[in-house]
């Protein structure tokens, strides 16, 4: 499926850019890394991705305006797009902002001025905390040996553990499935191009 080979390549590409992301308290504890698990998952023919069309409060495609507060993040991401964060003294609200202290690191990124797609970082306690947070919002999912994937017609989540240079991380991540078809089309082009120059 088109739609999963484009949203694995861009999760890899967001684990080696989040290489420059630092959490002081992460750890490496193998003890502790032991104890997490994804969500569960069982095999869904419906996704819950589809009627949230983003996250809670914001659906993929609003205006940047949409989200007062943002700040541009450091680092790049995908190309042609921008990553923002909510201040640490002045959090998103909703669910990811009452658990700031457990989920530290909520991104947002843009692509024209719309939203595109949502990633959340959890280290240590956070990570149970987050788990829940997904299962609840998505409901079942299907397990890969990559983590969790739901899959819809207008989003897909994708719920992974990655160890960072940081420490042992769970990421959600949600992205547009418009978006990833028209980056996919856009690198398929790219690649005709590169390859009819050689």
């Amino acid at each position: 499926m088109s739609i999963f080979s484009s949203l694995t390549i861009r999760l890899l590409l967001a684990g080696a850019l989040l290489s420059s992301c630092s959490h002081p308290s992460a750890t490496t504890n193998p003890a502790d890394t032991s104890k997490s698990e994804a969500p569960i998952a069982t095999s869904n023919r419906m996704s819950r991705a589809d009627s949230l069309n983003g996250i809670p409060g914001h659906h993929f495609g609003e205006p940047f305006s949409a989200f007062p507060g943002l700040v541009l993040t450091p680092g790049q991401g995908a190309p042609g797009t921008k990553r923002y964060a909510y201040p640490t003294d002045r959090p998103e609200a909703g669910w990811f902002g009452k658990h700031k202290k457990e989920v530290e690191y909520v991104f947002y990124t843009f692509r024209d001025g719309k939203f595109i797609a949502f990633q959340a970082i959890a280290f240590g306690p956070g990570r149970q905390a987050l788990q829940q947070e997904a299962a609840f919002l998505f409901g079942p999912g299907e397990r890969s040996g990559l983590g969790t994937h739901w899959a819809g017609d207008k989003a897909q989540a994708f719920y992974s553990l990655r160890n960072l240079p940081t420490g042992a991380a769970e990421l959600l991540d949600v992205v547009s499935v418009e978006d990833a078809d028209a980056q996919a089309a856009i690198d398929a082009s790219r690649l005709k191009q590169e390859n009819a120059e050689k």
